[in-house]
């Protein structure tokens, strides 16, 4: 049994806490029966404010960075790179806070949380979209399961060495595994279709998302595509009991040729 438990950490989202409690809670039965995994025993989504949200995520990238570079032999250069990580994360968090609507990251122990800025909810216009609000929680609680899945140990990722989204795989299947379910378990959830409405964003998330398309070259968009068709042809091909195995082989995680040609991919599995 799941327990979902919503925070507000802002001082004035408490309907949006509520609101968000009772869907995950009736979205939770539907997400783990199309995706076949576990839910955490406790789902924890924290409600922050933007300097909340820089205060949690760099507390994240330390304890990240501390456990990935516990046994790495590292270079005086390397070191001050590592420790800057943190401070980094935190001014990142800061930037770009309305376009980054949520940031998964997990305790000491590996439990995960999410932590989401309210004001970036409607900024996107997901607080006016009741469709898009609700295929958003689902992709939170498939992140979670991944997560729960995996021990911990690929979602989320590394922090050291730090590596751009374009050249992780592990990053573009997790948000592809959440897009993925999100379509699949909405119509379950709601009964019907999500509808594609054309949200009305602010000027500071088209500023925000401007800098971001400029930093990535613009792949965002294109990279979460092609991860979720590759999770579609894996899912229709292997179903969702053969994909799963990745989580816990984690010599099965495709790599970035295989995310782009998933026959590659199914011809590696074992038979």
């Amino acid at each position: 049994m799941t327990t979902i438990n919503v925070l507000d950490e802002t001082g004035h989202s408490g309907q949006l806490a509520e609101d968000m409690h009772t869907f995950l809670a009736q979205a939770a039965p539907y997400v783990e029966k199309v995706t076949q995994l576990r839910l955490p025993h406790t789902v924890t989504v924290k409600l922050l404010t933007v300097p909340g949200l820089a205060t949690n995520y760099s507390a994240f990238i330390r304890r990240q960075v501390e456990r990935d570079i516990a046994h790495a032999e590292l270079t005086e250069s390397e070191r001050k790179k590592a420790a800057a990580l943190p401070t980094a994360a935190g001014w990142a968090a800061r930037l770009t806070w309305a376009v980054d609507v949520s940031v998964l990251v997990t305790n000491t122990v590996g439990w995960p949380s999410t932590l989401i800025v309210p004001q970036a909810l409607a900024h996107q216009g997901l607080l006016s979209d009741a469709d898009g609000l609700c295929e958003f929680l689902v992709r939170v609680l498939a992140e979670q399961a991944q997560v729960e899945a995996c021990r911990g140990v690929l979602v989320p990722g590394a922090s050291w060495p730090p590596v751009q989204e374009s050249q992780d795989p592990v990053s573009q299947l997790s948000a592809g595994h959440a897009s993925w379910a999100a379509r699949e378990a909405i119509p379950l959830v709601l009964g019907k279709p999500v509808t594609d409405t054309r949200r009305q964003r602010s000027w500071t998330y088209r500023r925000q998302a401007a800098f971001v398309f400029v930093a990535t070259r613009g792949q965002n968009g294109r990279l979460l595509q092609r991860a979720t068709s590759f999770v579609d042809q894996a899912m229709a091909a292997i179903g969702p009991e053969g994909f799963n195995a990745l989580w816990a082989t984690h010599d099965l995680v495709p790599t970035l040729d295989e995310l782009r040609h998933p026959d590659r991919w199914l011809q590696r599995l074992p038979s």
